[in-house]
Parts: structure tokens; sequence; C-alpha cells
């Protein structure tokens, strides 16, 4: 136990490897060095969705969907099975934030659903040929905006 500061915090095995590594002597729990080195890995999203979703927290779910399909097996392709514990692992976000961006990307129709098998399981198929199009279109749109020196607003987009 850490009484450095008059409270007990329990020692992790992380930490205790880490101070072995350094030596007792030199561990201390309270520098900013040793909080960064206990952080999970960050999470990252593709930043060109964002302007195709109008919001990061359906970019960033979008993204999830496509790294979880780059990493799936044995499914249709393009298909996810939507498992709201798993992509609140891998993005941080909570159900309802999940919810509210399936229905923001099922409006743009960036992805559709469908149930499979017993106990039903939603499937979300991400339309990859649409998302491809839409980001070509977002950007032929910028440059030519950029070259007419005006604002390019995309919130017609947003959910």
């Amino acid at each position: 136990m850490d009484t450095q500061f008059g409270t007990k915090s329990p020692v992790t095995s992380e930490m205790a490897d880490i101070a072995s590594i350094w030596g007792d002597d030199q561990f201390n729990f309270a520098q900013p060095e040793w909080c960064l080195a206990l952080l999970e890995p960050p999470v990252s999203f593709y930043r060109q969705f964002v302007p195709l979703t109008g919001s990061v927290s359906s970019a960033l779910f979008l993204s999830t969907l496509v790294d979880t399909l780059v990493s799936t097996q044995g499914l249709p392709p393009s298909h996810v099975q939507w498992d709201h514990n798993d992509i609140q692992a891998r993005s941080g976000m909570s159900e309802k934030e999940q919810r509210t961006a399936r229905k923001c990307l099922l409006e743009l129709r960036l992805i559709t659903e469908r149930k499979h098998g017993i106990p039903p399981r939603v499937l979300i198929k991400v339309q990859e040929r649409e998302i491809l199009a839409r980001i070509k279109a977002l950007h032929t749109k910028t440059e030519r905006t950029a070259q007419a020196g005006t604002a390019f607003s995309n919130s017609a987009l947003a959910c």
C-alpha cells in the first residue's frame, strides 16, 4: 500500500512491474510521467468521417465499425455484429451514444441493419461505396469552395 499522501491506495501488479524496472527508491506514483505510462492506448477515429456524418460521435462509431470490420472474420462481407459492450470497450461510447450514432448513420444511409439468428443479433452493413463516394464528393466540393474563396459548411449533413 502507498501511504505517501496519507491515504492507502492499492499498488497493482503493473505498477509493481514498473517499479521493479526503475527500482523502488526511484518510483513515485505522484509524478505525472508515471500516470501517463499507466494509461490505456488512445481512442482514435477517421477524421474524414466527421464532415461526412456531421458529428464526432457518429464518426467515432463509424470508425469503430470499420476497424471491427477489418478484424472480424466469419461474417458476410461488410457486416459487423453490433455488440454495445465491445464497442464501448473499444471507443468509450455509452450504449445511448451508440444508439444515437446508429440512428444518424442509418438516416444518412451510411449503414444498414438486419437481424440474424436466434436470439436475434443486429448485423450492421457498412456501405463502403457510399462512404467513399461521399468522401470524394465532399473533397471535390471543398476544393471548389477553396478555389472560389468561400467557406464550406456541411451542416446539412448533421443528424
